[in-house]
This record gives structure tokens, C-alpha cells and sequence, in this order.
């Protein structure tokens, strides 16, 4: 039976804590194993391009292949390590690190988004990316940007005649956006890119040729969308029960949960969370429903000139705020530089409000912050005011400290400052369950809302609550096979009250993952759960826990999944 606060587990808390007394002494005299530490170090190259080890991504078939089977070899190098060997920490990063390759082994051979999805072959990454990109970013060297750029420019036009080969299987419901994402591409290029070789004079010229190559390339690729990818053998997009199982125990580390559960789970939460909102707008306002506040708040809204600027001010807010709550400590000296800006229009094909967070490493350039998708001046007004509606002050209240501080931004500067590697680069779905956590357990409870707001924000509160409860329905339900997309559209824009473009670029999304977007909302349970624990441990020690120190323990042990996160605390406080 699947309880309200995730009560599944394979050990109890007190049997657990025992585990953990006795393994405590042995486990602290251990050393780290070097060669687990190699390891780590060969994947991060790998993946996520630290180092040297990364093969460039020419788009082949050949390059997906030979990333599956350096993900195998990775996995078997993992397996031969002695766990007895490791430290503590090592051992939390063991299953971690084998549950992210068990996963990346199981997409390459079954699921092969590669054969199916012509985005993937659109990415203008570094050029562009959700925070700016080499094209945009005004803190490195110009020339060092031009440089890059013209490196990766040159590489597009043999991806795309690989995606021409690789996609094999038609998905009609991608084909539009996979269209609209590339219109947006050939935008940035043809516009923004001779603008910005203005600016280099010894470049200029290779800069430009590069670019007419990209464009005719695009041009060929465009065709390819039109007239012959729709002439291709339909595809399936859907994972089914057995992946979908599969990236829950291993990609989650979740053990004691299927993704009919899942699905069934998220059916009661959402008719209970529908409760909750008419309740609350009976307190609020008993004359109106929960729905005709919340269409009254999105009435509420910046305008087109100053919506950008709306954000920043709620972006400087969080800052001061964390501090005066004293829920948080802020140790590090680029905790201040947050800011709110655009991200590139193109991201507003695939995203309908925005990206929060920092850069992962140390050093990089790019500042952390809230990029949004900004209003497109050649929007109809129509479109632009269903646009700014989204983008409403309710909405930028509730939503602004889970992407910046103490949420998303905060989160990353502590990975940043993570002693365990694998921490900096990589996080489980616990990160998005503790910023949910923060959305709706501390910032309406702490003093952030404006005063003359608390209460009818916590109908948009409330609300968001529903949309995160609807996911699992959407997400479990739409690769079980049990819910279409125009019911899922239909859940998100009649039920949780998004316009109905918005509905459908977040159902859309949800179709290319499989259990990304919703477990972190059985998270956030996860969360509430070890809270609970966590102060019981320290009364039964006779010692006063606090939020402060619950909350700096998450964000120092890194965003693992949130069991290892639970063993991680337990293990320090019987250090002590």
C-alpha cells in the first residue's frame, strides 16, 4: 500500500541507524580507492566533457554506438571494483554512478531516441544554450567565442546528413515542434550570428562561410522534415511498463515502486490536492471558486516592456531573504550574482516560461540565475497577453525561489562546492523534489510572499501543487498506454488551469522522457519523510534539530536520490 509520505522502505529508520552505528568506525579508517576515483573521473569526461575524454559528436550511428559501449565498459569497470574497498562516501557515489550507467545502457539499447527524435540533432549547444551561450556570453574573450563557434558550426551540416540516415522511425506528434525548433535555429544564424561577426574582423570571413554552409544545411534538412522523414515507418514514443519499472529502481533508486503504482498514486494525490485548493479558496475568498481567483490572479501581470525586469526584482528578493530567514547558510562568495534575463527565443519553441540554476564546475562565466523565454514582439496580442497571463506576479512569487535561491541556483553552487565530483555534475530527481519542498513548505510559511498577498497567493501555491500531482498521471500514464495526449493536454488545461499551448508544450515534453518529470514529486514525500526523521533522531539524542541544520545537511551531502541522501545524514550524525 503506497502511503502519503512515501512509506516504503526496505529498512526502518531505527534499523537502518543501527546499520549505520556499526559500519561507522570501519567505514571512517578506509582511504579512497583511487582507481573508483579514475573511474569517475573517465565518465565525467565522457559525459559531461571534463577533461579530455569526450568523442566529438558528430551525430553518426557509429558515435552512439561507440557512447553505449564506452557506457558498458564504464559499468563493467564499476562492477569489478570491490565495494568493501570503498570509503562511505565512494559507496554512496558507487550506486549512484551504477545506477546512471544501468540506466544510459538501457535507453542505448532499448529506448534510442536517436532513431526517433530530429531535436537532437538541432542542439546549438555551446552556441546557444538556455543560459546564453558562447553567442551571448559577454564575460569570456570575443575572440575566444568566435573561435569556438566557428569549430562547431562546421560540424553541423555532416550531423544533419547523419540524422538523415539515423531517423528511422516517424513520430508525428515531434514533427511540428522538431519544424518550429528549427525555423528558430536558422533564425539565431542567419540573424544573430552575422551580427555577432561584425564584432571579430580576422574571423569574419571564415565565420560567414561557416555560416551559409549551416543555413544550406538547414535548408536540405528542412526538406527532409517535410518530404520524406513523414514517409517513414511510425515510431513509438512510449517506454512502457518495463523501462519505465527499470529507470525507477535503478536511474531513482527506488525500490519499492512500479509505475502503475506510480500512476495510481498520482490519480489520489491529484482528487486529494483538488480538495485542498477549494478548501483553501474557502478561507480565502468563500464567494469564488479556486478557479475564478486563480484566473483573477493571472490577470495580475507585468507588462510586455517590463516582464523581464518584473523577474529580476523577484530574482534580488531571494538573496536577502534566505539570509534574514536563517533557513539556509550562504558560505560562498559568488552567491550574489544571480540574475534574471532572456534566453535565446529559440528555447521558447520547446520551453513556456523558463530555466533556473547556475552553471555546473567551478570558474565558469556564465552567471546563475532565472533565464526566461521572452514575449516575441511579432506575437499577435493575443498570444502575448495568453503569454504574460502564464507569467503572472502570482505565479513569479511562488515560482522564484525554486529556481534561484535557496532553489535550483543554491543547490548548484553547493554541487560546485561538492569535495565528491560526481556531486558537481550529476543529480537525481531529489534536486527538483527539494526545490518543490522549498516551494511549498518554506517560502509560503517564512515570510516571502508580500504582505498584503499571503493569502490569496497560496491559491497559485496550491495550484502549482496540483500541476506537479498531475504529472505522474501524465508521465506514468501516457507510456503505460493508459492516457492520451490530448487527455493529458486536457488534465493540464482544463483541470490545473494552464493555457492550452502551455498544456501541450508541457505534455509534449513529458513524451521524450519517462519518469523525469514526476518522480520528484513522489521526492518531495521522500523529503518531508526524512525531515520528520531527522528531528525525532535529535530529540531521542536529547538534542534540539533545527531547519538550518537539517536543511545546510541536504545541501551539502549533494543531490543523490534521496535514500543515499538519508544514509548519508544518518552516517554523519553518528559521527558525531
Amino acid at each position: 500500500m503506497l502511503m502519503k509520505h512515501c512509506k516504503f522502505s526496505k529498512l526502518s529508520s531505527l534499523m537502518l541507524l543501527t546499520l549505520v552505528t556499526l559500519s561507522v568506525v570501519e567505514a571512517a579508517a578506509r582511504r579512497d580507492n583511487p582507481d573508483f576515483e579514475i573511474l569517475i573521473d573517465d565518465y565525467l569526461g565522457i559525459y559531461h566533457d571534463v577533461g579530455n575524454g569526450r568523442r566529438s559528436n558528430d551525430g553518426s550511428a557509429e558515435y552512439y554506438e561507440s557512447t553505449l559501449n564506452d557506457t558498458r565498459e564504464l559499468l563493467s569497470r564499476l562492477e569489478t571494483i570491490d565495494r568493501d574497498t570503498l570509503t562511505f562516501q565512494q559507496d554512496l557515489d558507487y550506486r549512484f554512478l551504477r545506477g546512471l550507467l544501468r540506466s544510459k545502457i538501457m535507453d542505448g539499447e532499448q529506448v534510442k531516441r536517436w532513431q526517433q527524435d530530429p531535436r537532437l540533432y538541432l542542439a546549438l549547444e555551446p552556441i546557444i544554450s538556455s543560459r546564453g551561450g558562447l553567442l551571448y556570453d559577454e564575460l569570456r574573450p570575443v575572440q575566444e567565442r568566435a573561435d569556438a563557434i566557428i569549430s562547431n558550426l562546421q560540424g553541423i551540416p555532416r550531423k544533419l546528413e547523419n540524422a538523415k540516415t539515423n531517423l528511422i522511425a516517424y513520430i508525428p506528434l515531434w514533427h511540428q515542434n522538431s519544424l518550429e525548433v528549427l525555423e528558430g535555429n536558422i533564425e539565431i544564424v542567419e540573424k544573430d550570428l552575422n551580427t555577432f561577426a561584425a564584432r571579430v574582423p580576422e574571423s569574419r570571413d571564415t565565420l560567414l562561410a561557416a555560416r551559409e554552409q549551416v543555413l544550406d544545411a538547414y535548408a536540405e534538412f528542412q526538406s527532409f522534415l517535410n518530404d520524406e522523414w513523414p514517409h517513414r515507418p511510425v515510431g513509438d514514443w512510449k517506454i512502457g511498463a518495463e523501462i519505465f519499472d527499470y529507470r525507477i529502481r535503478n536511474l531513482h533508486l527506488i525500490d519499492d515502486l512500479t509505475a502503475e503504482q506510480f500512476y495510481d498514486w498520482g490519480r489520489k494525490e491529484y482528487e486529494d490536492q483538488l480538495h485542498v485548493l477549494r478548501e483553501t479558496a474557502k478561507s480565502v475568498d468563500p464567494d469564488r471558486t479556486w478557479q475564478e481567483i486563480e484566473f483573477a490572479l493571472q490577470e495580475e501581470h507585468p507588462s510586455a516592456e517590463n516582464m523581464i525586469d518584473e523577474h529580476r526584482k523577484a530574482v534580488q528578493r531571494t538573496r536577502p531573504w534566505v539570509i534574514e530567514s536563517g533557513l539556509f547558510s550562504m558560505p560562498f562568495d559568488e552567491d550574489n550574482k544571480a540574475i534574471a534575463a532572456a534566453t535565446p527565443a529559440v528555447y521558447g519553441r520547446q520551453q513556456w516560461y523558463g530555466y533556473g540554476g547556475a552553471p555546473r564546475g567551478i570558474g565558469l562565466s556564465e552567471p546563475g540565475g532565472w533565464r526566461l523565454v521572452p514575449v516575441d514582439p511579432r506575437w499577435s496580442p493575443e498570444r502575448t497577453e495568453e503569454f504574460l497571463q502564464g507569467h503572472n506576479y502570482a505565479m513569479i512569487n511562488t515560482m522564484v525561489n525554486h529556481e534561484v535561491y535557496p532553489g535550483h541556483g543554491m543547490i548548484q553552487l553547493y554541487l560546485n562546492h561538492n569535495p565528491r565530483k560526481l556531486r558537481t555534475y550529476e543529480s537525481s530527481y531529489a534536486n527538483q523534489a527539494f526545490c518543490y519542498y522549498i516551494e511549498w513548505d518554506l517560502i509560503p510559511n517564512y515570510g516571502f510572499y508580500p504582505a498584503d498577498k499571503q493569502d490569496v497567493y497560496q491559491i497559485e501555491k496550491e495550484r502549482n501543487k496540483l500541476w506537479r500531482y498531475a504529472r505522474p498521471i501524465y508521465d506514468a500514464g501516457m507510456h503505460l498506454g493508459k492516457v492520451g495526449v490530448d487527455e493529458a493536454v486536457h488534465i493540464m488545461h482544463r483541470g490545473v488551469l494552464f493555457a492550452e499551448r502551455f498544456a501541450f508544450i508541457e505534455v509534449e515534453y513529458t513524451t521524450r522522457g519517462g519518469s523525469t518529470t514526476a518522480i520528484p514529486t513522489w521526492g518531495y514525500h521522500q523529503f518531508l519523510k526524512l525531515r520528520d526523521d531527522y528531528f525525532a533522531y535529535m530529540a531521542a539524542r536529547g538534542q534540539k534539530g533545527t531547519l538550518l541544520d537539517f536543511h545546510d545537511r541536504v545541501m551539502k551531502i549533494g543531490m543523490l536520490p534521496v535514500d543515499l541522501i538519508r544514509e548519508a545524514m544518518f552516517y554523519e550524525l553518528e559521527m558525531e
